[in-house]
């Protein structure tokens, strides 16, 4: 009997301790909204070859490199197609994301200013400072196909997300993406391969 009680005595305990910290198995309905959430292409640079145990180390090339919902493809000005040159094969692909875009993004999607970022905006590869803008060229994109396979949060109330990358070519492919929730948004705070 005294052993039944002790046991009853854990089990409520353990109870206790996860409805106050909060840890808990996502269910199937949460779980695909956060996948969809991770394979918008604002969100998919967060993730896609960016590994990182601190937002302050992600890799902000990563990050633009498909534009993170900011990218302009607008005409240059006079004086950016006087810096280009006349390369018609170059500007036909030439894209940007002014300094001002990547600040709201990094502040919204990682919960810190850029300038706390280790790799600057300023040092990223593409980066013209007389125009204070990050330029790429190319006709490619640099997505991951995310399939969520399961997740939970932890201790804190984040949200611990395991996934396969189906654009890898090795199949066993698989990450940990941790996530904050703010509001209906989820902020990035780590991102990292497991196999």
């Amino acid at each position: 009997m005294k052993k039944f009680l002790f046991v009853s005595q854990c089990l409520v305990f353990l109870l206790y301790l996860c409805a106050c910290t909060g840890i808990r198995e996502l269910p199937a309905a949460e779980l695909q909204e956060i996948e969809n959430y991770l394979n918008d292409d604002v969100n998919n640079g967060f993730i896609c070859y960016n590994t990182y145990t601190r937002p302050e180390e992600i890799s902000l090339r990563d990050v633009f490199y498909d534009g993170a919902g900011v990218r302009r493809n607008t005409p240059l000005s006079d004086e950016e197609r006087a810096y280009f040159g006349d390369k018609e094969y170059l500007l036909s692909f030439l894209s940007y994301i002014t300094h001002e875009d990547a600040e709201k993004v990094v502040r919204e999607k990682l919960g810190i200013p850029m300038s706390e970022v280790y790799t600057s905006f300023e040092k990223t590869d593409g980066y013209i400072a007389s125009f204070d803008k990050l330029y790429y060229s190319h006709s490619d994109c640099q997505y991951c196909f995310i399939e969520v396979l399961s997740g939970h949060t932890d201790e804190l109330g984040r949200y611990v997300i395991e996934y396969q990358d189906n654009s890898h070519e090795e199949p066993d492919f698989k990450a940990v993406v941790t996530l904050n929730k703010v509001g209906d948004i989820y902020q990035f705070v780590s991102n990292a391969i497991i196999h």
